[in-house]
């Protein structure tokens, strides 16, 4: 039997529930499901998907008439974490003309787990507290062995670039490794997240599920910050910055191509029921200092009434704006 092993550490606060959304859970299918998510984010986009479904289900397993099972088994070890509903830190907006109430930007990423109450918002959401340690353990079938490396590079993209729990693409649940991870109690050596995006840039054309290709795109804080709360509402403050900035406030169709559906006003105002946005905001840590980047996923939208080209000039100028703020960077460029 091979095992891989490592422990993860939180970067950011994690709003990570089961079935109950009121109580933290730390779910080990759900951790499946991201691995999941993240594999089939790096494969090539040139393979159809009946391919592709057939290479998941070999790894991961699946049901239906071609059930099979999983290439290994998952145990997700934690001696108990710590939660909260406090009051996330305070990181300000400037106050707008003519707002008599400032914005705080890890609230404003943070939208759904809160309640409006007279005097501030109210955390509705637990949320498990950000240096909670999580150790995973993969367990592989004799005769599944040969899959190891695949799980070993989507949990290196998950960790990399994304995160657990709600409002993880907002930044929420990010992830960091600490210490190697082990293959059979050898050391694994340790990968950049910079080097992994070139790796995984392929493809010519836009995938139709939510994957790497040479259209995505990488950026990253210029500076790294003390700490996370900090970091992230950079982050915050430039991913809003040039949300607003694609169109007046009383339009609703561009911003909808960032995320659908949009709600103004208790009212849906984009044309997409629900539609998750192609950015992943996520906040990384090396030897005590924190980082933000914004990763870009491109995909196709299936709506067949919709002009293609409408989405791709909203991303081109969402993207030039977060190159202009001077906050971020583009890597590989």
């Amino acid at each position: 039997m091979l095992k891989i092993t490592c422990q993860l550490e939180l970067v950011t606060p994690a709003f990570w529930a089961g079935a109950d959304r009121s109580q933290t859970e730390i779910r080990t299918q759900s951790i499946k499901g991201l691995l999941r998510f993240w594999w089939r984010a790096i494969q090539p986009n040139d393979i159809t998907l009946s391919e592709l479904a057939q290479r998941e289900g070999a790894v991961f397993g699946a049901g239906g008439d071609k059930a099979r099972i999983s290439s290994f088994h998952l145990n997700a070890l934690n001696e108990g974490h710590d939660t909260t509903k406090d009051n996330l830190p305070r990181v300000m907006l400037p106050r707008a003309k003519g707002r008599e109430i400032s914005i705080n930007i890890l609230e404003y990423l943070a939208y759904g787990t809160y309640e409006w109450e007279q005097g501030g918002n109210r955390f509705i959401r637990s949320r498990i507290k950000e240096g909670t340690k999580l150790e995973l353990e993969f367990l592989f079938r004799k005769s599944s062995t040969s899959n190891h490396d695949e799980v070993l590079k989507a949990l290196e993209a998950w960790v990399s670039f994304g995160g657990v729990g709600s409002r993880s693409r907002n930044g929420f649940g990010s992830l960091a490794f600490v210490g190697p991870v082990k293959v059979n109690g050898v050391e694994r050596q340790a990968v950049l997240s910079k080097n992994l995006f070139k790796d995984w840039q392929q493809g010519d054309s836009w995938p139709q599920y939510t994957a790497f290709s040479k259209s995505a795109m990488l950026f990253e804080t210029k500076l790294d910050f003390n700490s996370w709360s900090e970091c992230l509402g950079e982050l915050g403050k430039t991913y809003r910055k040039c949300r607003m900035d694609l169109e007046p406030r009383n339009i609703f169709r561009a911003r909808e191509f960032l995320g659908a559906p949009l709600i103004e006003g208790k009212v849906q105002r984009s044309r997409f029921a629900r539609r998750a946005k192609p950015y992943f905001l996520h906040v990384t840590k090396e030897q005590g200092r924190f980082r933000g980047q914004i990763l870009f996923l491109p995909s196709i939208f299936h709506p067949k009434d919709l002009d293609v080209s409408t989405p791709l000039a909203v991303y081109k100028d969402f993207n030039a704006c977060l190159e202009r703020t001077g906050t971020l960077r583009r890597v590989g460029v």
